[in-house]
């Protein structure tokens, strides 16, 4: 028995040297299948988004032919390098392909790959709070060349390395405005939205509209006056409700919880309230608030949500009348003027 194992071993041994010697050179490299091409050197085959070109040097005894996969790259053979190239990714997906290389019989495959649209800047719109011609400057860095344009004549921009300074002119008209600046790259088109309005543009005679519960559009009376500071403004609504405005950063904006009137004899209290119709529940909380910006549409601001309420979006005024004060869910009464996605426009 013992013998045996003996025996088996020894083969073993013979067995395991034998694929030692015929699996290395006389150099002690590995050798290369016998239809496999050398590479002898690979430069550039992550290709930039921008466009560019690489090259892949191989060892051949005869003329190379080189197919690339995908037409996106392009090939050009010269002895034994082979260029790669490949122009501007217009998306924000990389993409990859493969170059097939051949010599008589002998072939090798290179993988190849172009990255992608990267985009990175400044979040949020810009907010001009005066009327005055002023500037400001937000970062915006992409790995591919941008083209931007604005959408009117009162902002202009200017490219300074990694960012983008916009500049607006004086505002004249005596109303709130906005504009875009917009940029494409690739297949890439989108915008920023540029506001411009002092406290002093939201002064004077309104209309706001608004849909009811029955979805008609409503229209009704309102003014805005400066108030006691810098920052507030007082108005009414339907020459009845009586609002005060928190001016910022050229918008405005309406807090729940203020009492705007009285109904009926009992003279009951009216408090503005806000309320989110996709959730059907609405607050008189103080720290709820609704804020009106500048619109592209002629002498118009719109209200709309601003986070203030977490988990909600704020898009309804309502002039709720309670029984007593300070309002509470035991002392609601009803509604007296419910107003949903509202906006304004100045007379």
């Amino acid at each position: 028995m013992r013998t045996i194992r003996k025996i088996a071993n020894v083969v073993l041994v013979l067995f395991v040297c034998f694929l030692t010697f015929i699996g290395c050179d006389d150099e002690g490299g590995l050798d290369v299948a016998d239809n496999e091409l050398v590479v002898q050197e690979v430069a550039q085959t992550d290709l930039p988004a921008a466009g560019g070109s690489g090259t892949i040097t191989v060892v051949a005894d005869q003329a190379l032919e080189a197919i690339a996969a995908d037409s996106w790259l392009t090939i050009s053979v010269s002895g034994s390098i082979v260029t790669i190239s490949a122009g501007e990714n217009p998306n924000l997906t990389g993409r990859s392909t493969y170059v097939t290389i051949k010599a008589g019989t002998k072939s090798t495959i290179i993988a190849v790959t172009q990255y992608g649209v990267s985009v990175s800047k400044d979040a949020g719109d810009l907010k001009f709070g005066t009327d005055v011609a002023d500037s400001l400057a937000i970062k915006f860095k992409s790995n591919i060349p941008v083209a931007f344009e604005s959408s009117t004549a009162w902002i202009s921009y200017s490219v300074q390395g990694d960012s983008v300074k916009v500049f607006v002119a004086k505002n004249s008209t005596g109303v709130p405005r906005k504009g875009y600046l917009r940029y494409a790259l690739g297949n890439i088109t989108d915008s920023i939205a540029v506001t411009q309005a002092s406290i002093n543009d939201y002064i004077g005679t309104w209309r706001i509209y608004g849909y009811n519960a029955s979805g008609t559009l409503k229209a009704y009376s309102a003014t805005i006056a400066l108030g006691t500071d810098e920052s507030t403004l007082i108005g009414s609504i339907a020459g009845f409700f009586s609002v005060n405005y928190t001016f910022d950063n050229g918008c405005i904006i309406l807090s729940a919880g203020q009492q705007t009137g009285t109904y009926g004899s009992a003279s009951y209290p009216i408090y503005l309230c806000l309320g989110s119709s996709s959730s059907g529940y609405l607050s008189w909380s103080s720290s709820v608030e609704f804020e009106a910006s500048p619109s592209t549409m002629d002498n118009a601001i719109v209200f709309a949500d601003n986070g203030s309420w977490s988990g909600y979006v704020v898009d309804e005024i309502y002039m709720y009348v309670f029984k007593a004060s300070p309002p509470s869910s035991s002392t609601m009464y009803g509604t007296y003027l419910y107003l949903q996605e509202p906006f304004m426009i100045k007379q």
